[in-house]
């Protein structure tokens, strides 16, 4: 009996042994996939951008990372991504390049703050490391005039850094109260030094969306989302005359593809100087960007 106990051990011993194997065999190639898997994303984001003539290609890899841990500030940081994957270099994930012909675009997650625990950081590391807040009021229950973002807004002021929230009717399937541009003019108001980009158009309240930003100097529109053959009458009238300064360009990439949106750009026929201020100048003025 004792011998039989023996090998039975001896059987449940290499079992485990084969199982350890297994898994780890799997994880590697798991890892393998997730790795090709995020630079053929960020590599068609890069080539997108420079086939439709964007100069700037930033890729955003922040969705497939979140912070495992950081240590006391100038020690080493502990990073992972959203599939907890502890195989990947800390470098690797920090930087890396996508070569298209003669063109390099640079990844620096950096930029957008992947390594940076917000609850610690200098103000110099915040205004170099973010170009805006991002809030879509609508996934809180919450309008933007609800108390619990002003300490967002705040601070979003103090350090020059834009509010870029949602607007108007709401794709998902949530109340769309939140998106009434009215609510802006208010935050506008409380804040006049935030600058307040709105994106979709406001749409379907359009022409109340064109008042608040025609009657506040720090707050914009953009046209994620939308294609310009189906912007209203108004809203086009109004990129073209006294809010050609006040309406930027976006499309909600990859939901609009950049090569479909300005091509239909061309057809608006805006004259050089508006689609120099909506295709570029605008959002360099509304972000505070530093080109």
């Amino acid at each position: 009996m004792s011998q039989r106990k023996g090998f039975a051990l001896i059987a449940a011993l290499w079992f485990v042994v084969l199982l350890s194997g297994l898994a780890l065999e799997f994880s590697l190639a798991a890892h393998d996939v997730r790795a090709s898997s995020i630079n053929a994303r960020e590599e068609a984001m890069a080539r997108a951008a420079a086939e439709a003539g964007v100069d700037h290609a930033r890729a955003l890899l922040s969705d497939a990372l979140r912070i495992a841990a950081l240590r006391d500030r100038g020690a080493a940081t502990l990073l992972t991504n959203s599939f907890g994957d502890p195989w990947r270099d800390l470098e690797a994930l920090l930087r890396d390049t996508v070569d298209l012909g003669d063109q390099r675009y640079v990844v620096d997650l950096r930029d957008v703050g992947a390594t940076l625990n917000v609850n610690s950081a200098t103000e110099e590391e915040l205004r170099r490391l973010f170009v805006a807040l991002r809030i879509e009021p609508f996934m809180w229950r919450k309008p933007p005039t609800d108390r619990a973002y002003y300490p967002l807004y705040a601070k979003a002021a103090e350090l020059g850094v834009a509010l870029q929230t949602q607007v108007g009717h709401t794709g998902p399937l949530y109340p769309s109260e939140t998106g009434r541009p009215l609510y802006i003019d208010e935050v506008a108001l409380d804040f006049p030094d935030l600058h307040i980009v709105c994106g979709h158009i406001g749409w379907p309240w359009t022409e109340e969306m064109i008042a608040v930003a025609w009657k506040h100097r720090n707050v914009w529109i953009d046209t994620s989302a939308h294609v310009p053959k189906h912007y209203p009458p108004e809203f086009v009238h109004f990129m073209k005359t006294f809010g050609k300064d006040k309406v930027c360009f976006a499309t909600d990439y990859p939901l609009l593809q950049w090569e479909r949106v300005l091509a239909e750009v061309d057809g608006l026929d805006l004259g050089a100087d508006v689609k120099q201020r909506f295709l570029r100048d605008n959002a360099v003025r509304a972000f505070n960007l530093k080109v």
